[in-house]
Parts: structure tokens; sequence; C-alpha cells
């Protein structure tokens, strides 16, 4: 998994950028609609989803453990897809649904890194 995550080095680059340009709208415009940061929150959590969920599918052509990457990524392209449906319903429940998104995607990117750690291609 370590080498197609290093041969597609781009997917991670562009997961942080998209990161950071999500981060940064937040406190560039605090003067946007609440609305606009819900639909930004939705297509951050959705493209994310769909970069871990590839990464998920690589392991798994590789013959590694795959399912806390495609359970990550099934998790955010739910969340995205959740956003765009019911935009009004995701604004009142957006902080309950960010703290369970990020403490779910943050255990596992735990047990993958665990997964990663414990690999024969590390040694």
């Amino acid at each position: 998994m370590l080498s197609s995550i290093t041969r597609n080095w781009w997917l991670v680059a562009l997961r942080g950028t998209l990161a950071v340009i999500f981060g940064a709208a937040a406190f560039v415009w605090p003067g946007l609609t609440f609305e606009v940061l819900v639909l930004l929150f939705g297509a951050y959590a959705f493209i994310d989803g769909v970069i871990v969920l590839s990464f998920g599918l690589m392991a798994a052509g590789e013959g590694q453990r795959w399912w806390p990457l495609v359970l990550g990524g099934v998790v955010g392209i739910a969340t995205g897809v959740l956003t765009f449906v019911q935009p009004a319903a995701m604004a009142l429940a957006l902080v309950y649904v960010i703290g369970a998104w990020a403490v779910v995607t943050g255990i596992l990117e735990i047990v993958a890194a665990v997964c990663v750690r414990s690999s024969p291609a590390n040694g």
C-alpha cells in the first residue's frame, strides 16, 4: 500500500490542498453564509471520501488491509452526499456531524497507520 501511495503522491497532496483551502476559506471569509460553508464542507467530505476510498481499493488490489480505508472513504462520501441532499438539516447538525466524522475518520486513519507500520514492506 505504501508503494501505491508513493506512486500516487499527488492524491495525498490534493487531499492536503483541499483541507488547506477549506480551512482558509473559513478564516478568510467569515461573512459567508452558513449555507455556503455547509456546502463547502460537503464538497470537501465527498472528495476526501473518494480519495480515501481509492487508497482502500489500491490496498485491496495489493493484498493489503483495505477495510479501514474503504470504510473511511464510504463515511466521507456519505457525509458529503447527505450534506448536498439536506443542507438545511445539515446546517443544524453540522457541529455533531463534523465531530463524528472527525472521530470516525481519525480512528480509521490510526488503524490504517498501524496496518502500514506493521506491513512487511516497512521491515
